[in-house]
């Protein structure tokens, strides 16, 4: 008998740009990419908690069936990409909450398009409470989002670069130590702006 080695193939799911304006409540379906590589705790999408009325993309520590996270070092990535049809400013905001000590956080930003991201368990990472990778414009105000158990509203106006595709990045970050509840997102919305809000 004749024996052949395993063939072993990795594959990247590829994910059809959205069209601004965004307006996404979850309610309708999910659509962000998750990167939670062999992880206990995941980006889920699900009904475990949400701001309006019953879905929102969170952290889960058993497939989504619970809104909960196990203390270990984790960094894990939701991701959409976006069409932007010009350069200038856009309203982006969205809906979080996170009940997690300091080390414990959301990053919310907007990145080049081809920027790829890979779950890590390592105790480092190029997201910090209050850093970013070069290029990645903070979509969160400049700062870790955490330490909240009701909803918190986010509402950044960014100067986008250039037009074309731009990923809009969600990365949670854990520690080994302690927190009650982890990150949620919910009611995502993004739009062009003629002018400043006062």
């Amino acid at each position: 008998t004749e024996k052949s080695e395993p063939l072993i193939k990795t594959f990247k799911t590829i994910q059809t740009p959205a069209a601004l304006p965004y307006d996404w409540d979850f309610e309708s379906g999910n659509g962000w990419l998750f990167f939670n590589g062999e992880l206990t705790n995941k980006w889920a999408y699900g009904t475990a908690t949400s701001n309006s009325p019953t879905h929102a993309l969170y952290i889960s520590n058993d497939n989504g069936l619970s809104y909960a996270y196990t203390h270990a070092y984790t960094t894990v990535y939701a991701t959409k990409t976006f069409y932007f049809p010009e350069a200038g400013l856009y309203s982006f905001s969205f809906e979080w909450k996170a009940n997690s000590d300091a080390y414990d956080y959301l990053r919310v930003a907007l990145a080049p398009a081809a920027t790829e991201v890979e779950a890590s368990s390592a105790s480092t990472a190029p997201i910090g409470a209050t850093s970013l990778p070069d290029g990645w414009i903070a979509l969160d105000g400049g700062n870790k989002l955490c330490g909240q158990s009701n909803w918190q509203r986010q509402l950044s106006e960014v100067e986008v670069p250039q037009a074309g595709y731009h990923k809009v990045i969600i990365v949670w970050r854990n520690n080994s130590y302690t927190g009650d509840a982890p990150g949620a997102i919910d009611n995502f919305k993004i739009s062009r702006l003629t002018c400043r809000m006062p």
